[in-house]
C-alpha cells in the first residue's frame, strides 16, 4: 500500500525512494534494473540497466542465502507464485546488506513465464517502522464478529 510516500510491506514501512524496480528477461537471461538496484547490488548502473546475468546477482548473495533464494525462485517460476524473499548482498571486506526482494513472473511461453518484475529494497533498522493497520482492519474485525 502506498501512503504518504511509503510502502508497507509485512509491517514494515520502506521510504518509496528505496524502492528499486527490476525485470528480468528470462529467455535472454538478462536482468535489468535502475539505479537503486545498481546501488543495492554494487554494480555499474549502465551494466545493469543493459542487462545482466541473473548468475551475476545470485553471486552477490552471502553464500548461505544463495541456494534458498534460487529454490525460491525456481519454484515462483514452476507454480506461477510470487517470489518474496529477504536476503544478504556482499558488499565486500565481511559486511553485508540486508534486502527484500518482491518478483512476479509472466509472459508464458509452452507453459513456462518469459519475463519476471519486481522490485528489490534495502532494509536498514532505520527506515522499519511498524505500518499501521490498513484503514478498514476495524470493519474488518466488526463484520467478522458481528
Amino acid at each position: 500500500m502506498l501512503d504518504g510516500g511509503s510502502i508497507a510491506l509485512e509491517n514494515v514501512r520502506v521510504p518509496a525512494e528505496s524502492l528499486g524496480l527490476c525485470w528480468w528477461d528470462m529467455v535472454a537471461n538478462k536482468f535489468c534494473g535502475d539505479a537503486e538496484v545498481a546501488r543495492i547490488f554494487a554494480i555499474d548502473a549502465e551494466e545493469l540497466k543493459s542487462g545482466v546475468p541473473v548468475e551475476a546477482l545470485l553471486g552477490c548473495l552471502h553464500a548461505s542465502d544463495r541456494k534458498r533464494i534460487a529454490k525460491s525462485l525456481h519454484t515462483a517460476i514452476i507454480q506461477d507464485t510470487v517470489c518474496r524473499e529477504s536476503y544478504r548482498v556482499h558488499l565486500g571486506k565481511g559486511r553485508y546488506r540486508e534486502v527484500l526482494s518482491v518478483l512476479r513472473c509472466f509472459g508464458y511461453s509452452e507453459g513456462l513465464p518469459t519475463n519476471c518484475t519486481g522490485f528489490i529494497c534495502e532494509l536498514q533498522a532505520s527506515d522499519m517502522q511498524p505500518a499501521p493497520p490498513p484503514q478498514n482492519w476495524t470493519n474488518v474485525v466488526r463484520l467478522q464478529r458481528g
